[in-house]
């Protein structure tokens, strides 16, 4: 009997049973990863497809998981573990991480999680991986350059090809959150379906621009009043100080506007990982469901990292991408943590 299995978004196999088995036993798979054979309605995770019904205790892990006897679970605090992550667990407890970044997905706190856990989360994410996240930012950054640099056209590609690569890029750090090793590939896992990442990157964008472009219209119209005078002849800043209080009039509606609609479309990416049945005005519809109440706790993490980055800029601008990789791998955290609460 053959298996096809999900994993980083991705559909995977097929494989024989006992291979699955073996990928879930080895840690390649994770239970709460979906599985799906021929005859089967919809795919469904591991553990609940390969639980034994009529297994006295049998209970999922609510740390990982893995389906375990409920007897085999050992109290951790403000939870339990079972003996496949309480190694992991107590790692994290070490580091000072109340709450491990491997376990979280699928299994947030609906966004609860103070943001200043979030940043200790990335960073355990982080630890001994270093080298892997800053090669992912680092390839990332260097493609979306160099691509803009191609005569005539370079700005049209780097267009065209943002959407797929930035699903492939959020796709990396998620991935690498959720415990798996750091793999810069994974940047370009998205072009198999490029059209989707195109028109997702395309409506998002749109959309910002047109929000933007209709605040900036009415402190426009003001600018032009102000600047313009009784005579109707446009003035220069010299002649009229107060020129720059009409562009200001109309930069920061735009600014503001431009601000609440990248926060409340920010989930778009990471949702196309997760969902990759979902259309584009599907996954935009949902971004928007669930940072509704959560736009201001990611305003507010996304300024956090500010002093990373300014550390980042002294240390002759190479800082920036370890300040870069950890402020993605927090926004990882931040998308994890809503959870199916939110």
């Amino acid at each position: 009997m053959e298996w096809f299995y999900e994993k980083n978004g991705a559909q995977q196999g097929p494989v024989a049973e006992d291979e699955l088995k073996r990928l879930v036993g080895a840690g390649d798979v994770n239970p709460r990863n979906l599985v799906w054979r021929e005859g089967m309605a919809d795919w469904s995770p591991y553990a609940t497809v390969f639980a034994d019904p009529v297994a006295a205790g049998a209970t999922d892990c609510p740390t990982c998981g893995a389906s375990v006897d409920s007897e085999q679970l050992i109290p951790a605090g403000d939870r339990q573990v079972c003996p496949n992550c309480r190694d992991s667990y107590a790692q994290g407890l070490k580091e000072g991480v109340t709450h491990n970044a491997r376990f979280s997905s699928g299994r947030g706190t609906g966004g609860m999680t103070p943001n200043g856990e979030l940043r200790a989360m990335a960073k355990e994410t982080l630890s001994g991986q270093w080298g892997g996240g800053v090669v992912i930012t680092l390839v990332f950054t260097v493609i979306q350059s160099v691509v803009g640099f191609i005569p005539f056209i370079g700005g049209l590609i780097q267009w065209a090809i943002t959407g797929p690569m930035t699903i492939g890029f959020n796709r990396a750090f998620l991935a690498m959150y959720r415990g798996d090793t750091p793999d810069s590939g994974l940047i370009f896992s998205a072009f198999d379906k490029f059209w989707r990442g195109f028109g997702l990157y395309f409506m998002v964008s749109l959309i910002i621009g047109l929000g933007a472009l209709a605040a900036a219209i009415p402190g426009g119209i003001l600018a032009i009043i102000i600047i313009s005078g009784d005579s109707g002849a446009y003035a220069t800043p010299e002649e009229n100080p107060l020129f720059i209080l009409g562009i200001v009039c109309a930069v920061i509606p735009a600014v503001v506007v431009s601000i609440y609609l990248y926060l409340r479309y920010a989930l778009t990416y990471y949702l196309a990982t997760d969902y990759p049945e979902m259309g584009v005005f599907d996954l935009i519809e949902e971004s928007k469901r669930k940072m509704d109440g959560h736009k201001k706790k990611l305003f507010w993490l996304y300024l956090s990292f500010i002093p990373y980055h300014f550390l980042g800029c002294i240390a002759l601008f190479i800082g920036l991408l370890w300040s870069m990789t950890f402020m993605y791998t927090g926004i990882a955290a931040f998308y994890d943590d809503l959870g199916e609460e939110s």
